[in-house]
């Protein structure tokens, strides 16, 4: 099958960030219009010059640059956070991980320990298939906001 990237879009991850911001708070904005479409456009060009490039290779590409690009004023952990797991969602899979494993993946992430490749792969290794029909509990809530298209 092929990986689903539909949310690799500028509304969609606007909409995450707002998401992000209006359950933790933080600074409103986009620092950095480039970085964001920088972003955005790495899944795209790593899928047209890599076909057989996974899922989890597609999702870390916009998740690590979301996260280390820092397009927007505040919140680009929660936002990458929020794009990985949501894009692995409607990909059929899960992260059984606990808040502090996911928070310590994300910071090491954003601190530079950890790099694409390395999120890839650890995506690759700990992320679990799910069952199609309970797999769209996310991309359900975006459409019913009008977002995700």
């Amino acid at each position: 099958m092929k990986p689903n990237l539909e949310i690799a879009n500028l509304d969609a991850i606007q909409t995450m960030h707002s998401l992000t911001l209006e359950m933790d708070g933080g600074l409103r904005g986009i620092r950095d219009q480039g970085a964001l479409e920088s972003a955005i456009a790495r899944g795209q060009n790593r899928s047209h010059y890599n076909p057989q490039a996974d899922i989890f290779e597609l999702v870390a590409a916009v998740g690590y640059a979301l996260i280390q690009n820092h397009p927007f004023n505040d919140g680009n952990k929660r936002t990458g956070t929020l794009f990985t797991l949501t894009c692995l969602d409607q990909n059929n899979y899960k992260l059984p991980l606990s808040d502090k494993q996911l928070y310590v993946f994300f910071q090491s992430i954003a601190a530079g320990t950890i790099t694409e490749e390395k999120m890839a792969l650890f995506l690759r290794t700990h992320a679990l298939q799910k069952t199609p029909e309970k797999s769209k509990i996310i991309g359900n809530m975006m459409q019913k906001n009008g977002e995700g298209r």
